[in-house]
């Protein structure tokens, strides 16, 4: 959760993520704030003089008073500022988009998976357009079938390439 400044009467939610599909969004107004003090990070220190103990004041929790009339103490943290209609909109569409993306996933993970094993049987190495990097695999079987063949000739004609030289995805170096 970003930094947030909460006053009393600031407009509140708290989400109940156990059931990743059906998430419930409970919102309510802040109805008090509770101080606390805590030693504050940082400050001065040098090798002859030992750091200051600095102690600051902050938000600890918050008392809130939920739309359906029951209050609640919670930790300061544990609160989001209420969605605005367009962040609720957005929020309550993920769940849907990620199961339909979940499916085309797997599907292209088995057709991945399919291409890769006629590349091993033909020994044709191949560029994944589908793949976020652009890779390239190139079967282990390449050197058995063709070899021959200089790799530069497979790349070119391929449209193929692997950095290392060897069999498999071609990984960045952001990978």
């Amino acid at each position: 959760m970003s930094d947030k400044n909460l006053s009393v009467g600031d407009r509140v939610q708290w989400i109940d993520y156990s059931d990743r599909n059906n998430e419930v969004i409970y919102t309510g107004a802040v109805t008090e704030l509770t101080l606390s003090e805590r030693e504050k990070r940082g400050g001065y220190s040098s090798y002859y003089r030992p750091q200051e103990k600095v102690m600051e004041k902050y938000t600890s929790h918050l008392t809130v008073k939920w739309d359906d009339g029951e209050e609640e103490t919670l930790e300061y943290h544990a609160v989001y500022a209420e969605d605005s209609a367009l962040e609720r909109e957005f929020r309550k569409a993920i769940p849907s988009a990620i199961s339909r993306i979940d499916e085309k996933l797997a599907l292209a993970s088995k057709y991945l998976d399919e291409a890769t094993a006629i590349s091993e049987e033909t020994g044709i190495p191949f560029s994944a357009s589908i793949s976020y990097l652009g890779q390239s695999y190139t079967p282990a079987s390449l050197e058995k079938k063709f070899p021959e063949l200089e790799r530069d000739f497979v790349n070119d004609l391929t449209g193929t390439y692997n950095e290392y030289g060897g069999a498999g995805w071609e990984h960045s170096a952001v990978c």
